[in-house]
């Protein structure tokens, strides 16, 4: 993750609670502000993971101040007990970081798990909300404080890593997976199909056996889960070997000249 707390305006912020924080892009956000010198007030539901986190923060900057918040953010009440249990000191909440969520239910519609639906609104969704909602107030009466969500955009095609309404993007420009709205003429952006699958074909030598596998299956049109079943590996494996691909098709079609002149 590349990216400037000066970008942020928010300079004097110190405070930052990241939901989610043990893996993934909480991970990335804890490690990056423990660097700038924040105060991390970092949540999770395994106790173990957290305080592993925790220690190889405190090993890599001595002078970090870390909070534990462990709670599940589907409980309302349990967080709000834990927000409430907070020191005075820490309750001074200036960057809230919703970050917390999970991928399940990628069912088709007609075969698809309600219970499973259930469980990805209340972590994605309705969780968010309530965080947000408990944490703000608190900003209101400060007047200052921000809040940043993170999402994923999950199983979208490959050619639409470089959406048309958007600049092809950089460290800078993609700090939190959400890019930056585009000031260039649409017409500059259109992306030539035959450029899109040379630089797809191109992307291909730069993958290992299991992702161009994976990349053959998705492209065919499997659901992760489908693709997960068809080579004996965890859907979570094989959605990290889709990000893998997405990244690597990105950066091939940033890099070259795929647009019409």
């Amino acid at each position: 993750m590349s990216f400037s707390i000066y970008n942020l305006n928010i300079m004097e912020i110190k405070t930052v609670l990241i939901t989610g924080a043990t893996s993934g892009i909480g991970k990335a956000c804890a490690c990056k502000f423990a660097k700038e010198g924040w105060n991390l007030i970092l949540n999770a539901r395994d106790t173990s993971k957290l305080e592993k986190l925790i220690y190889e923060l405190e090993m890599e900057c001595p002078k970090l101040v870390t909070r534990p918040l462990i709670c599940d953010v589907r409980d309302r009440e349990q967080v709000k007990a834990a927000l409430e249990n907070l020191p005075a000191d820490w309750k001074t909440i200036d960057l809230l970081i919703n970050n917390a969520g999970l991928v399940i239910g990628v069912d088709k519609e007609h075969e698809g798990s309600l219970d499973e639906w259930d469980v990805v609104i209340d972590t994605n969704v309705k969780s968010l909300l309530a965080m947000t909602r408990l944490v703000v107030p608190g900003m209101v009466e400060r007047g200052r404080g921000h809040v940043i969500n993170t999402s994923r955009d999950k199983h979208s095609p490959l050619n639409q890593s470089v959406p048309l309404d958007t600049p092809f993007f950089d460290g800078n420009s993609y700090p939190f997976g959400a890019l930056r709205a585009s000031s260039a003429d649409p017409e500059e952006l259109i992306i030539d199909r035959d450029r899109v699958a040379e630089a797809l074909e191109s992307t291909r030598k730069q993958l290992s056996e299991f992702e161009a596998k994976i990349l053959g299956l998705y492209l065919d049109g499997l659901s992760c889960q489908e693709i997960a079943k068809a080579v004996g590996k965890s859907p979570k494996s094989v959605d990290n070997a889709v990000q893998r691909v997405r990244r690597k098709a990105a950066r091939q079609l940033s890099s070259g000249d795929i647009s019409k002149r």
